[in-house]
């Protein structure tokens, strides 16, 4: 998670500037807790607890599941940056590009598969033709048991000098016939034929509605995924403070005129529990997925 001093970061350090959330924080850098494992980890009640998660919550930094009955507090990332101004440089330069998830140009994808929109589902559910529908541009959740989807991104930066670091930003999950949220899935990231690395997603969470995920929706139905950010730096390709692979920003300069961004399920790695991608409109963040460019 990258921070900056505009007002899109405000609820997140407002969330960091108490002692208690800390506390909590810290206890769930050891591992997802309950609210009663919480109360007894700070020494606090169950009901302050429950207070500083709700508002923990809505900074983004955790995201809940649930362990039979009880409900249980998992961080959403490991890994804070902060972007502060040189005052002896010009201020970093920002570029977001959103990607809308069903806006991919190529796939290849095994059943389970499928693709939907605010309404329903787009042409015929664990059939990969339905890739090929003229309605996916309006996905807003796609899903696959194998293979990878292709997205060209129109890159406008082209005369952008002295990049420094590129971020990919996505609510991702794994894919179970149903859903399961024990089903470990290694899912892969390449841009412009670069392998960035994986990622492992825990399972296909369908414990709780996601906060966006439509009421018509199953309750057996992907309702939200985990929000993750890749960085690549100059030193390397990181995942929550973790380093993921040896690619460096160095590497895939200069951007070409269309930046090609594959995400798949990884048929090297020993899990491969399919893929999930949330867009705006399911999962518990209401946001594409996005490539942000950061240069000087």
């Amino acid at each position: 998670m990258i921070l900056d001093f505009s007002d899109h970061s405000l609820a997140t350090y407002k969330a960091l500037g108490d002692q208690t959330r800390l506390l909590i924080l810290r206890a769930l850098g050891h591992g997802p807790r309950s609210v009663t494992q919480l109360a007894d980890a700070c020494g606090i009640s169950k009901s302050i607890v429950v207070r500083h998660l709700k508002q923990l919550g809505e900074a983004n930094l955790i995201f809940f599941t649930k362990n039979g009955r009880n409900k249980v507090a998992n961080l959403v990332t490991q890994d804070i940056a902060i972007d502060v101004p040189d005052p002896g440089k010009n201020h970093m330069t920002i570029d977001k590009i959103e990607i809308p998830v069903g806006m991919f140009s190529k796939f290849d994808v095994k059943p389970t598969c499928g693709l939907v929109d605010a309404d329903g589902y787009i042409g015929i559910t664990d059939d990969a033709r339905s890739f090929n529908d003229f309605k996916r541009s309006r996905a807003q959740i796609v899903w696959f048991s194998k293979g990878y989807v292709e997205y060209t991104i129109p890159n406008y930066l082209t005369d952008r000098k002295n990049i420094k670091m590129i971020s990919l930003n996505a609510e991702l999950g794994s894919e179970f016939p149903t859903s399961n949220s024990n089903w470990p899935s290694d899912i892969s990231f390449e841009l412009d034929g670069r392998y960035l690395g994986f990622w492992k997603s825990k399972g296909d969470f369908a414990d709780v509605r996601g906060k966006f995920t439509p009421r018509w929706t199953s309750k057996e139905f992907n309702q939200y995924g985990t929000y993750i950010t890749i960085i690549v730096t100059e030193v390397g390709t990181y995942i929550s403070g973790k380093q993921i692979s040896d690619l460096t920003i160095q590497q895939l300069l200069p951007l070409p005129e269309n930046i090609r961004l594959r995400i798949g399920v990884d048929p090297r790695a020993p899990y491969q529990g399919g893929c999930t991608i949330f867009g705006k409109g399911f999962g518990n963040y209401n946001k594409e997925m996005s490539l942000v460019v950061y240069s000087d």
